[in-house]
């Protein structure tokens, strides 16, 4: 009895632990794919910000970058 008590908790454990684990992974995905489309939208700045066509879009995409969502 107290061998299959100690294996349910063992078992609980360790889907505790897979589950933790599972969040983080996922959290350094969504933080590295945030990363990811920064770089994207900086590299849009500096390839396309000194055209007329896209000041709209770039000035959006700059208060975004720096935070200024009221811009």
């Amino acid at each position: 009895m107290r061998a299959e008590a100690q294996a349910k908790e063992d078992a609980r454990l360790k889907a505790e632990s897979d589950r933790l684990e599972a969040e983080k992974r996922e959290t350094e995905r969504q933080q590295r794919e945030l990363m990811d489309g920064r770089e994207i939208l900086t590299r849009f700045i500096d390839r396309f910000g000194k055209r007329q066509e896209f000041k709209k879009v770039v000035t959006a995409i700059h208060h975004y970058l720096t935070g200024d969502q009221h811009g």
